[in-house]
């Protein structure tokens, strides 16, 4: 859960940057604003979430085995996002 919310903090805050230095008229002539620049943070960003995502996915199985949620502090909200 940590890493994903890092993830949302991670895309909110870089994404706004982003976009302010790729509009810009005079920061957009600086290499870190260059679409090789927006790729490789695109890739990042799309790796930490996969992580995210995967980290939470393997929870799953334990969790739907039963009444078992043990040492998950946030069980029934996991169990209520995999249900939808």
């Amino acid at each position: 859960m940590q890493l994903l919310r890092f993830s949302a903090c991670w895309t909110t805050i870089t994404a706004g940057m982003y976009t302010v230095l790729f509009l810009h008229p005079v920061w957009s002539k600086y290499s870190i604003s260059s679409v090789g620049a927006q790729a490789t943070w695109i890739l990042l960003t799309w790796l930490i979430w996969v992580t995210g995502a995967a980290t939470l996915n393997a929870a799953l199985p334990r969790l739907l085995v039963g009444d078992s949620c043990m040492g998950l502090v946030y069980c029934g909200q996991i169990q209520s996002l995999f249900g939808m």
